[in-house]
């Protein structure tokens, strides 16, 4: 018997998967600078915003939960929030929750269930507490946005 010996002949590879791999690179490439595109069209890369020739951060501080006894009656209001605040530049934000917890506890204890009762209510609380958070931050930054995550009266 003869042993047949067959060579195999080494197969060129062809351009394909370089040209997948190449399209892939650009399709995220591509994704991912228009993402950057559209956040520094909408300000949310520019970390350092001029302020009066001093440089601020803007940053979302999440204030976490508080429970609320709310005047004049045994009702509870369960409110978690954050606030948007344009910090001056070396501020320690971690030193800042702490007033600014306090001013959400002295301000909505101060109002009874029917004060807080629907929209109008909880925009009115959060104007009071927008105006007193910047009283309180003095200059350390500026209060741009409160935001209820959640907001419940038992």
């Amino acid at each position: 018997m003869a042993d047949e010996i067959s060579e195999e002949t080494p197969q060129k590879k062809g351009w394909m998967p370089l040209v997948i791999a190449l399209m892939g690179g650009l399709v995220v490439g591509g994704g991912l600078g228009y993402g950057a595109a559209g956040m520094a069209a909408s300000g949310e890369l520019d970390g350092l915003a001029e302020d009066g020739g001093a440089a601020a951060l803007r940053a979302p501080i999440a204030l976490g939960g508080l429970q609320i006894n709310l005047r004049g009656s045994s009702h509870v209001a369960r409110i978690d929030l954050a606030a948007d605040i344009a910090l001056a530049k070396g501020v320690d934000v971690e030193s800042l929750k702490p007033r600014l917890r306090d001013q959400v506890v002295s301000v909505a204890s101060d109002y009874t269930r029917a004060d807080i009762e629907g929209m109008a209510g909880k925009n009115r609380l959060r104007d009071e507490l927008h105006g007193r958070m910047n009283t309180v931050l003095d200059g350390a930054g500026t209060v741009e946005n409160l935001y209820f995550s959640q907001f419940v009266v038992q």
